[in-house]
């Protein structure tokens, strides 16, 4: 009991080079969030906001009109929103702890029904 848990962390959730809807499910599926909710705006995040990005981050001129921006905006910081509530649901209920499972064998063998 004197030992510290060697738990790994280096590379456990790997986001790549730019996040797009592909390593944004890989990352909530290792934090336990169901990508359900978001798959719906795998174009937005891949079409629209990271071809944006790479275009910006290239020397490229990306014209955006406010109307445009603002939908981007608005529902990237809803997917954000949501995202940050999921994660602190799962913390305050405890809900990202591994789930025990009866060893059905032991429990069998101590006479206890086993389903």
């Amino acid at each position: 009991m004197d030992e510290r848990a060697a738990i790994p962390n280096n590379n456990v959730i790997k986001t790549g080079s730019n996040l797009n809807s592909n390593i944004l499910q890989e990352i909530l599926t290792t934090v336990g969030i169901d990508y359900t909710d978001y798959e719906l705006k795998n174009n937005l995040l891949d079409s629209i906001l990271l071809k944006n990005r790479n275009s910006i981050a290239h020397g490229e001129y990306v014209e955006l009109n406010e109307l445009n921006f603002n939908d981007l905006f608005d529902e990237i910081i809803w997917m954000m929103d949501d995202i940050k509530t999921k994660l602190t649901n799962s913390i305050v209920l405890e809900s990202y702890k591994r789930k025990t499972v009866p060893n059905t064998r032991l429990a069998a063998m101590a006479g206890d029904v086993v389903n």
